[in-house]
């Protein structure tokens, strides 16, 4: 069974080409509104990621879903551009590079989750996923050493593991 997004997007919630603009426990200038406790969509997709990505199929339930895929999808191509670095600040280096990437977006030749999301209907629109975007990529890939990388600074192979995966036969790359 695949897991959902447990964050309650109502209407208040901005969307961006069809994915919902969620609060972010973040200090990233960004869009995003700002939580300051309990779990944010960063936190659910590092702690859904090794479930999820087992799947080959995703039945969307809202605009939550929409984030947590790209966010799943953005993990995994963390995990293998990292995969053989052989300490946690190699990967940090390698992970801060990876998030400053200029990126697709829906509506781009070649973006990855062409069939779940809308092209962006304004410029502005498109503008607020990038920032969005770029603002969880920037989370994810600071959140993300604490878990592929043991205390002593090694990387975790249980984590590792799954670079090798493809969620929903997918990649951002």
């Amino acid at each position: 069974m695949v897991y959902h997004c447990s964050i309650s997007v109502d209407a208040s919630t901005k969307l961006a080409c069809g994915a919902a603009v969620l609060p972010l426990k973040t200090q990233t200038a960004g869009p995003a509104p700002h939580v300051f406790e309990g779990q944010d969509v960063v936190d659910e997709a590092i702690y859904l990621f090794r479930s999820n990505v087992l799947f080959r199929k995703y039945d969307v339930k809202g605009p939550g879903d929409r984030t947590l895929i790209y966010l799943t999808l953005y993990i995994n191509a963390c995990l293998k551009a990292t995969e053989d670095a052989k300490t946690k600040d190699q990967a940090k280096k390698i992970l801060d590079a990876l998030a400053q990437e200029n990126f697709k977006i829906p509506g781009d030749v070649g973006f990855a989750l062409g069939g779940f999301m809308a092209a962006p209907k304004t410029g502005a629109e498109g503008e607020l996923f990038r920032g969005y975007m770029k603002q969880c990529r920037e989370e994810v890939s600071i959140r993300i050493l604490d878990f592929c990388f043991k205390k002593d600074g090694t990387p975790d192979k249980y984590w590792y593991a799954f670079a090798k995966k493809t969620f929903m036969n997918k990649n951002l790359s």
